[in-house]
């Protein structure tokens, strides 16, 4: 059980729990400039294309170490 100063009761590490929710909830974000946002927005872009051109890269590998797959089963 947890003690509050404010009532002078015990209350349940419930209603503890919940306050904790509640000054989350009203929390202010960190303003986001647009400045900053175009940067974001370009740094996801580019990890969106590294990731995709990693993705190929990856697959070109495993087609080249499987041995069961000759040039006529080609898929694209």
């Amino acid at each position: 059980m947890a003690y509050c100063p404010e009532s002078g009761n015990n209350s349940s590490a419930i209603n503890g729990e919940a306050q904790v929710n509640d000054q989350r909830e009203n929390k202010k974000r960190p303003a986001v400039t647009p400045a900053r946002a175009e940067v974001q927005d370009e740094r996801k872009k580019r990890l969106a294309a590294e990731l995709r051109e990693n993705l190929r890269k990856r697959k070109s590998q495993q087609r080249a170490q499987s041995p069961h797959r000759s040039d006529g089963d080609a898929q694209e």
